[in-house]
């Protein structure tokens, strides 16, 4: 399965935008080559890289949320919940809310990169985390509505 990365309506006009090209571009790169065949008719986060700042003990945490539902996904709820392999750290959960306003529509083998700024506490200097040092669960899905 070929997945598609794509911005969310809300951030539509910014795609035109040089470092949004680069990030996109990027992020599809990655995706491209580390993702493995996902089953059908679920929603999955990638983890990506987190930004983590001691002044403010919070990390900007880069992911791609994907569908593989086989209907249009047109908003979605649910926790994320983290963990940082090798790191004596705890990652807050986080809850989200994608409404149909923000997200558009999120088809079948689509990603949209997202971003979140979590508190972290543990940490005790700034880092740079990869994914390969995420392990993340989505609980409590909900796909707040579907066309097709």
């Amino acid at each position: 399965m070929q997945i598609k990365v794509k911005t969310a309506l809300a951030h539509e006009q910014q795609k035109e935008n040089e470092a949004v090209k680069r990030e996109l571009a990027s992020i599809q790169e990655y995706i491209d080559n580390h993702i493995p065949d996902l089953e059908e008719e679920s929603i999955y986060f990638i983890p990506l890289q987190g930004n983590y700042m001691q002044i403010k003990r919070t990390m900007l945490f880069a992911g791609v949320m994907i569908s593989t539902m086989k209907k249009s996904v047109q908003g979605i709820k649910g926790t994320l919940r983290t963990q940082l392999v090798g790191y004596d750290a705890e990652v807050a959960k986080i809850q989200f809310e994608f409404p149909p306003e923000f997200l558009g529509s999120l088809d079948y083998a689509e990603g949209l990169p997202v971003h979140f700024q979590v508190p972290v506490r543990g940490l005790k200097e700034d880092a740079v985390i990869k994914s390969s040092s995420f392990q993340c669960t989505l609980e409590d899905v909900e796909v707040l509505a579907v066309n097709g």
